[in-house]
């Protein structure tokens, strides 16, 4: 692992201010450890190509990941300034707050993300597991069931959902879920061991 760091390094150097590629070797900085690196790589990729948002996202949720909380909710203020319409930075926010153990306000900015791009799964199931957090179990599942009514085909939050229902004993609904989801994806090890532990 410290040879991978180190070869990393020089790999962030030699790739001078190409953001796409800074943010490939962050990508495999981040997975061999260094997180300091990645962090470096990343402002390097925003100095080279300040509008290109993967990197900045990346960057806000890599300081976050440091404990850099301030940092990353400057990265997360500008993403709001230059994106208004877009979820990346109250997206970002919810993250940092999660990290900090303040899930309500998470809640709050996950929601205001889901309401810029209402048909994202991910933001979707942030704001249930949030929804969780503070306001309890029913609330959450409520909320994830009218969102897979609206989004039926999306594969992501009916697995989702039908995990939700299992754990609230919701025995049929869960396993109808499951047995859409075991059509779909036949060979899927994840569908086959919720629907073998249902049965059982």
């Amino acid at each position: 692992r410290s040879t991978a760091q180190l070869v990393l390094q020089r790999t962030s150097s030699l790739a001078g201010y190409d953001a796409r590629q800074l943010l490939r070797v962050a990508t495999l900085q981040q997975k061999a450890g260094d997180l300091d690196g990645a962090v470096w790589s990343l402002q390097k990729a925003m100095e080279g190509e300040p509008d290109f948002v993967p990197a900045r996202i990346r960057l806000g949720e890599a300081l976050a990941a440091l404990g850099r909380m301030e940092k990353a909710e400057l990265v997360a203020a500008g993403l709001r300034r230059d994106f208004p319409q877009e979820p990346f930075g109250h997206h970002l926010l919810g993250t940092i707050s999660e990290k900090q153990g303040d899930h309500a306000t998470a809640l709050q900015h996950y929601q205001a993300a889901l309401a810029r791009k209402g048909d994202s799964p991910i933001l979707a199931l942030r704001v249930y597991e949030s929804m969780r957090l503070v306001a309890g179990d029913e609330a959450a599942l409520t909320f994830l069931s009218n969102w897979v009514g609206v989004h039926p085909g999306d594969a992501i939050a009916r697995q989702a959902l039908g995990e939700a229902n299992f754990r609230a004993g919701r025995w049929a609904e869960a396993r109808t879920l499951f047995e859409q989801a075991l059509a779909e994806a036949p060979d899927s090890p994840l569908v086959l061991n919720n629907l073998a532990l249902l049965l059982l």
